[in-house]
């Protein structure tokens, strides 16, 4: 009894392992190209989300050991990588090497500064860690879960369900107004996905599914088949860290089935004998591979480089760009990873890098039981989740025999919360939707999408740098993208524009310094309703001001409008 029930965890923690696998190789590629973003970025973050509540288990540690266990495994790996790289890449600054590696937007921010945002905004300036937005958001969505699971009296409830569905309506709501410090906005949203992956591993859900093989394989083409079709018909993705969004209700459906695909997947790929020990093994290193992946990239260029396929220039892209991304996405990838797993190595064999690396976890539950052996800290310990604790077993049951006397009363009220829950999602989804079209000026505290310039009071324009996004909203009435601007005259070297819809080229164009620009390029998506889309443009060149220019600031275009008609 005892062997069949070890190879049913050890099964169960195979098919974890492989899903893992599969996501952080789906990560990897939607870094390496946009080849596939369409049906990656329908699922891939969210997916990620409630795998870790999956793994959680959040009722076997207390409110300040989950927040202890969270920040030596979580937080500190992140913050350990931020101050090594800090100091190569100061290091790369100081040598002059910095600028082969790094173009002027991703320009060394010095230590102080970045510290400083690191530790009082939750923002990284070391860009080789771009990835790491998720282990913040990640952080705090535990956080966050843990302390609602502590509220609803430790218990998978009603209530539990309610106050995951409250913390993603506000977290989509906060993605386009405020400050983004720490990206608790996003943690919101990942929390309901978190939640969820906790509630799925109280009931086993996933286990009980794996068991039914031929359930598995109509799962697989079901979800499969579905998400062939919002990527080529409906056009639908998400993308977390540029917060472009679709309608709450909608994205939950895309990561639900995403991650249905992705699961049914791994438990066939179990039974392969070569791929199922790759993707497990990617599966177990998750961490080193979002941490350092992107750095690795730059080797990939060098190598293009050396086989005369890029100029030596493309060295200082972040991640791969146009035709090459296309063709060469999978070097990216093997190099990716792999550099990412050897540098990994002295971590796992060197025991002060583990414990700085958050890998130490026996040593880490030794020094919370040395700590909680001291009778004041069991006290406030105690205090913790007694106070939050707002609803306990016994109070819960009272509270449903008391219901269940006044069932008329009950209903009357629980259809009129109803009534109030939809009329605040509709006014929390109308709050967050995106502009169909943006005149400039606009408020200049407004993010508007990456590689836009700050617009000064005295400005009835935005500039815009060599490359840009901005996320729009459009539905099945829109026909025609325009853009609307000037490029000064002294801007000779910017002479061309490539205009990508979702990754697809819809306008490349040779332009004139020192005139006016309006372009009106018909187009035919077949947009749902609401739909965001992710626009980027893409000039040749970028104007580098001389010494005697008042304005320093490195830029393409000024644009006064942008949108959709």
């Amino acid at each position: 009894m005892k062997v069949a029930a070890a190879n049913l965890q050890k099964e169960r923690f195979l098919w974890m392992d492989v899903l893992r696998g599969l996501l952080i190789l789906s990560v990897v590629i939607g870094h390496s190209t946009g080849r596939f973003n369409s049906h990656i970025y329908q699922f891939h973050m969210g997916a990620f989300f409630f795998v870790s509540g999956y793994m959680a288990r959040q009722e076997r540690r207390s409110v300040l050991e989950t927040l202890y266990h969270r920040m030596l495994t979580t937080l500190l790996p992140v913050v350990s990588s931020a101050i090594l790289l800090l100091g190569v890449t100061a290091l790369m600054n100081a040598t002059g090497v910095y600028t082969i590696f790094f173009s002027s937007n991703l320009a060394y921010a010095g230590a102080s500064f970045t510290i400083k945002e690191l530790f009082f905004h939750g923002r990284f300036y070391v860009w080789w860690l771009g990835a790491c937005w998720f282990i913040l958001a990640l952080f705090n969505a535990a956080i966050f879960n843990r302390l609602l699971f502590q509220i609803c009296g430790k218990r998978y409830s009603l209530l539990y369900m309610v106050g995951l569905v409250i913390m993603f309506l506000f977290g989509y709501s906060a993605t386009t107004t405020g400050s983004h410090n720490f990206d608790w906005d996003l943690a919101l949203i990942a929390s309901f996905y978190y939640g969820i992956g906790s509630i799925s591993a109280k009931y086993t859900l996933m286990e009980r599914l794996s068991k039914n093989r031929l359930l598995c394989g109509i799962g697989l083409l079901i979800s499969g088949g579905l998400a062939y079709l919002v990527a080529h018909h409906f056009f639908l993705r998400m993308d977390w860290p540029s917060r472009s969004f679709n309608h709450p209700a909608v994205d939950i459906l895309l990561v639900l089935n995403g991650l249905t695909l992705m699961f049914f997947l791994a438990v066939f790929l179990i039974k392969a004998p070569v791929v199922c020990p790759i993707l497990s093994y990617l599966g177990k290193n998750t961490l080193p591979i979002v941490l350092f992946h992107f750095m690795w990239f730059n080797l990939g260029f060098y190598i293009l480089y050396l086989m005369g396929q890029v100029s030596f220039s493309y060295l200082q892209n972040f991640t791969p760009q146009d035709d090459i991304s296309y063709i060469w996405w999978w070097l990216f990838v093997l190099i990716g990873i792999i550099g990412s797993i050897l540098l990994w190595q002295p971590v796992q064999h060197c025991k002060p890098l583990r414990i700085i690396f958050g890998q130490e976890k026996s040593l880490y539950l030794q020094g919370w039981k040395k700590i909680n052996s001291f009778e004041n800290v069991q006290k406030v310990d105690h205090a913790v989740d007694s106070a939050l604790t707002f609803i306990d077993g016994q109070q819960l049951h009272a509270v449903k025999a008391k219901l269940l006397r006044h069932k008329r009363v009950v209903i009357f009220v629980m259809a009129l919360i109803s009534l109030v829950a939809v009329t605040t999602v509709v006014a929390l989804t109308n709050a967050s939707r995106m502009p169909s079209i943006i005149e400039f000026p606009t408020n200049s505290s407004e993010s508007i999408g990456e590689g836009w310039l700050p617009q000064s009071e005295n400005e009835d324009y935005r500039w815009t740098s060599k490359q840009s996004t901005v996320t729009l909203e459009a539905n099945d009435h829109v026909t025609t993208f325009v853009l609307e601007g000037y490029i000064p005259e002294t801007y000779t070297e910017v002479n061309k524009i490539s205009i990508y819809m979702e990754d697809n080229l819809i306008y490349d164009q040779e332009l004139s310094a020192g005139e006016g620009i309006s372009i009106a390029q018909e187009i035919s998506p077949n947009f749902t309703t609401n739909q965001t889309v992710k626009i980027q443009l893409e000039f040749n060149a970028e104007h580098n001001p001389d010494a005697n220019d008042p304005d320093q600031r490195i830029m393409s275009m000024l644009v006064t409008k942008i949108g959709f008609q």
